[in-house]
C-alpha cells in the first residue's frame, strides 16, 4: 500500500497525444456501426467527440507549457482571423453547426 502511494502518476504529454490519436483511429475504422449504434440510443454526438479529441490535442501541441509557452505568432494570426471569419458568418445567419462544420474542413 504504501509503494502504492509513492508511485508517480504523472502523464506526460506524448502518452496524451498517443492515446487521442488511437481514439481517433478506433472511432475513424468503425465509424458505420458506432453512428448505427449510437443513433439508435439516441446518442448522435457521440461520434464527433473523435473531432473534440483532434482539437484538443492540436491545441495541446500548439501551445505546450513546459517551463514557458511555446507558441508561433502565424498561429496565433491564424486562429484570430479564423474567429473572426466565424463570428462575420454568425452575423450573416449561418447556423453554428455549418461554421463548425467549416472550421472541420480547414
Amino acid at each position: 500500500m504504501l509503494a502504492l502511494l509513492k508511485t508517480n502518476f504523472k502523464i506526460s504529454t506524448i502518452d496524451i497525444v498517443y492515446w487521442g490519436i488511437v481514439y481517433c483511429f478506433i472511432l475513424y475504422a468503425f465509424e458505420g456501426p458506432i453512428r448505427f449504434y449510437s443513433d439508435k440510443v439516441s446518442f448522435r454526438e457521440f461520434i464527433y467527440t473523435k473531432d473534440i479529441v483532434l482539437l484538443a490535442l492540436g491545441t495541446l501541441l500548439v501551445f505546450r507549457v513546459d517551463d514557458r509557452v511555446l507558441t508561433s505568432r502565424i498561429v496565433v494570426i491564424y486562429i484570430y482571423v479564423m474567429s473572426l471569419f466565424g463570428l462575420v458568418a454568425l452575423l450573416n445567419g449561418l447556423p453554428i453547426k455549418q461554421v463548425f462544420l467549416a472550421y472541420k474542413y480547414i
